[in-house]
């Protein structure tokens, strides 16, 4: 894992958009028509469909580095909904690590698929 890169990018995008984002959730807009991410039923229901599909997903061996990402995301957004804060950032840099797999696939340090049907 290249530290010096990650940081390099990280960087570059505050420097290249200083003004990253309005808010975190939409609700979280002035006069937004938009208040189903703050609604946790909602929120639950969303993150459990994912969540079945990528269980459903690994045991057929159908796995997309996206859909993962999708969970990560919502688990994100619901921390956030909850204010919890300590939470969402423990599910960012799950989100984190995701992309850095993909990196690491991507050069050649990881296979895809399940190690074990490998050998």
């Amino acid at each position: 894992m290249n530290i010096e890169k990650i940081q390099q990018h990280y960087d570059h995008a505050r420097e290249k958009h200083p003004n990253f984002c309005d808010a975190l959730i939409a609700s979280q807009l002035p006069n937004s028509p938009l208040e189903e991410d703050s609604d946790r039923a909602l929120l639950d229901e969303f993150l459990s469909d994912i969540r079945n599909n990528n269980s459903k997903d690994e045991k057929d061996g159908n796995v997309l580095f996206s859909n993962v990402l999708d969970e990560e995301k919502w688990e994100i957004l619901l921390a956030i909904a909850d204010g919890d804060k300590t939470q969402a950032i423990e599910e960012c840099y799950d989100a984190i690590a995701v992309l850095l797999r993909v990196v690491d696939v991507l050069e050649g340090n990881q296979p895809l698929g399940n190690p074990d049907d490998l050998s």
